[in-house]
């Protein structure tokens, strides 16, 4: 796919055939914060690719809250490394 030849702009992207929202979003989400991308695209299939994105560019230091239960049937919250694989 060419995107050079791309006519959809921040500015008409409400009007975009779906193809061309997907080649701006190509072309420029490296250069949009998830926010802005977000703001830009309501499309629900856009929306998720801006999810997977923020996942993948988790630092392997990155931590999430993952819970567990100890020996008296308490929940405890313990921090759980994400790994991404190779």
């Amino acid at each position: 796919m060419q995107f050079n030849n791309l006519q959809a702009t921040a500015e008409n992207m409400y009007h975009a055939s779906p193809a061309e929202r997907w080649a701006y979003f190509l072309q420029n989400a490296d250069k949009l914060t998830s926010a802005e991308l977000r703001r830009l695209f309501s499309d629900e299939e856009i929306s998720e690719a801006v999810g997977v994105l923020e996942m993948i560019s988790r630092t392997p230091d990155s931590t999430e809250t993952a819970y567990r239960y100890d020996g008296d049937g308490l929940r405890v919250a313990q921090s759980s490394r994400i790994t991404m694989a190779p």
